[in-house]
């Protein structure tokens, strides 16, 4: 995701990030299969996105959702709608 998201130069970079040095650390981590040695480099990486301020995401939402047993047709939709008319109970 970070590749396609903040390498310099790719299409889906909305923020126009460029920084030469997350791009080497970023082809590095993705080069490197075992994951104790990834999270070595990803900590680099994570860093300059936060000392560099790519992307600034003040809070993650809760998601939350209540079930009860008979509720037919009630599972989470992938916008978090709720379609009522859609649900029925058994």
């Amino acid at each position: 995701m970070l590749a396609l998201a903040y390498r310099s130069g790719e299409a889906w970079n909305e923020a126009g990030f460029a920084n030469a040095e997350f791009d080497s650390l970023l082809s590095q981590a993705m080069a490197v299969p075992a994951a104790d040695e990834r999270r070595k480099i990803m900590a680099k990486i994570e860093a300059i996105m936060q000392d560099e301020g790519v992307i600034i995401q003040p809070y993650w939402r809760s998601l939350y959702h209540h079930n009860k047993p008979g509720l037919m047709n009630a599972e989470m939709h992938p916008a978090f709608e709720l379609h009522l008319e859609k649900m029925w109970w058994s």
